[in-house]
């Protein structure tokens, strides 16, 4: 019966990820949308943020459901802050004046800012909390 009980664990997943990439996707044309017709690059930005941290923050669901605060210092030092630092590099640039890393935009050409993003948010979830099993 147990092994049962995984099964509907990973189908339901499965759905929450179907509906989050379908949402996610349509909130995100539209930020894209309401950035061409405003001018204002900050919709498109702060909508790819939080869509990236939200995927990461689902991804880490795979490995079992978030249990008792328990913060990991290694991982949250050594792969989460790195990550989030990178990630969100693009976005405080557009605020305040950052000083260029020439290799950022190589790193971060095609999906790497939101590949930080998936990886910030993941490690975000198992850095501060202790897995539990489904």
């Amino acid at each position: 019966m147990r092994s049962n009980k995984g099964y509907f664990y990973f189908l339901v997943w499965i759905v929450v990820a179907v509906l989050l990439l379908y949402y996610g996707n349509s909130w995100l044309t539209q930020m894209k949308h309401r950035t061409n017709v405003t001018g204002d690059s900050n919709f498109a930005v702060i909508g790819e943020t939080a869509y990236a941290l939200v995927l990461g923050a689902c991804l880490s669901l795979l490995v079992g459901l978030p249990g008792r605060f328990k913060p990991h210092k290694p991982l949250l030092l050594a792969l989460f802050a790195p990550c989030f630092v990178l990630f969100i590099y693009a976005v405080a640039g557009q605020y305040i004046k950052l000083p260029e890393i020439p290799w950022y935009e190589e790193v971060t050409r095609y999906e790497g800012r939101f590949l930080f993003g998936v990886v910030s948010g993941f490690s975000l979830i198992h850095g501060l909390f202790e897995s539990r099993r489904r």
